[in-house]
């Protein structure tokens, strides 16, 4: 009995070693120093590691290439896979297509002006049909300088942008809603 608790200790002093060679984050890796560590917070750590590295999907619609450009210029980050379409069929489709492929949007950034169908119009077909889409912590932001059509259909959109695109807004919002979706994946 004496080997097995040796063995047992050995390999859990390999794990920690093993967790604490690869983890970044400060805090835990004074976590893992300390003698008090449990088996139940190596897997936490792993788990925040896993979820820390994993990219978020942004789909861009616009259907002014030169907005699509700003924004993925903006947007361009290694945490960040960035696909963009230029009108609201376009938005559901490439949404279906990831969807079957076993991924989700986690950001969709949408203009309202856009031909075949406007973004609002495509808003509301994802917002009825959301599983059909991607999943429940969809964030949606609306990209245009019509504050009619932002005051009429606010309760559509996490969040809305104003055109011309401010960079620091962009970029925390962005981190806001990351951070909103990572907690809750």
């Amino acid at each position: 009995m004496e080997q097995d608790i040796e063995n047992a200790l050995k390999k859990i002093n390999h794990l920690l070693n093993f967790v604490y060679n690869r983890v970044e984050n400060r805090s835990a890796k004074e976590l893992l120093k300390s003698s008090k560590i449990s088996i139940n917070s190596i897997k936490d750590i792993m788990d925040t590691k896993a979820i820390a590295y994993k990219p978020i999907n942004i789909l861009i619609a616009d259907d002014v290439k030169l907005n699509t450009c700003i924004l993925e210029a903006i947007l361009e980050d290694k945490e960040h896979k960035i696909f963009i379409v230029y009108d609201g069929q376009e938005v559901l489709d490439k949404m279906k297509e990831l969807k079957k492929i076993g991924q989700n949007i986690d950001i969709l950034f949408i203009d309202h002006r856009m031909p075949n169908m406007v973004g609002s119009q495509a808003v509301e077909i994802i917002r009825k049909n959301q599983e059909n889409y991607s999943h429940n912590n969809l964030k949606i932001i609306s990209i245009t300088n019509e504050p009619n059509i932002i005051i009429k259909l606010q309760e559509l959109y996490n969040e809305h942008i104003s055109k011309p695109f401010s960079k620091d807004k962009i970029i925390n919002i962005t981190k806001i809603l990351k951070k909103h979706i990572r907690n809750n994946k």
